[in-house]
């Protein structure tokens, strides 16, 4: 099949965006709807940032809880204090949901202070089942409610969205969610064990009885 340069520029600005991006390094969109790996990258190139990419430890109890929250909700809601681990379960969730049996299509949002409605109708699809990632929600809240105005749309397959909350924002984001099958699960502090299987893991390698103490 023969197509002319309007049709396939037309192509690429629409449905095949991400495919400009990806292999002819044309960027159409934002920037704002990253894949999994990507959404990592980026987040760890904050040197200030705990990494996601380091080996969960203890949270096997509430991976399968997060997992069994995204099969019977439309958004799910982990919730906690700063620093708990909150992006670090979520992503691990995202890897096993990306994967068989699941296989569903994984996006993660990051905020760039712009407008994300255009990326949305871009990125998704009518033939696919979407989980879609927002960290710290109360920070991006126009992104979140451009995605929550999708949810109500009629699909082929569902959209389903995990978000991360700090327990100061919690009740913002849960009356933004009215309407709309939701779940919340709040994430408790590790025990000290396993705090300390942590930092001695590879990753952060921090032996010293005194530093671990600390």
């Amino acid at each position: 099949e023969v197509k002319s340069v309007d049709t396939i520029a037309l192509s690429l600005f629409g449905r095949c965006a991400q495919v400009a991006r990806e292999f002819l390094g044309i960027s159409i969109d934002t920037g704002q709807i990253l894949t999994l790996e990507k959404f990592v990258d980026e987040y760890e190139a904050s040197r200030l940032a705990t990494p996601l990419s380091n080996i969960l430890v203890g949270r096997h109890y509430e991976i399968a809880s997060v997992l069994e929250k995204i099969n019977h909700y439309q958004i799910t809601i982990i919730t906690g204090v700063p620093g708990v681990g909150k992006s670090r379960l979520v992503v691990e969730a995202l890897k096993i949901m990306g994967n068989e049996p699941y296989e569903m299509t994984v996006l993660c949002i990051t905020n760039k202070n712009v407008l994300i409605n255009d990326d949305l109708r871009i990125y998704l699809a009518e033939d696919k089942p979407y989980l879609i990632f927002i960290d710290d929600a109360n920070r991006q809240s126009s992104n979140f409610l451009s995605l929550l105005s999708i949810l109500k749309e009629k699909r082929k397959y569902p959209i389903k969205i995990v978000i991360t909350v700090r327990d100061y924002a919690l009740k913002g984001i849960v009356a933004e969610c009215h309407g709309i099958e939701n779940i919340l699960l709040p994430l408790q502090k590790l025990s000290y064990e396993t705090i300390e299987q942590i930092l001695k893991a590879p990753t952060f390698n921090i032996t010293n009885h005194k530093y671990v103490r600390r």
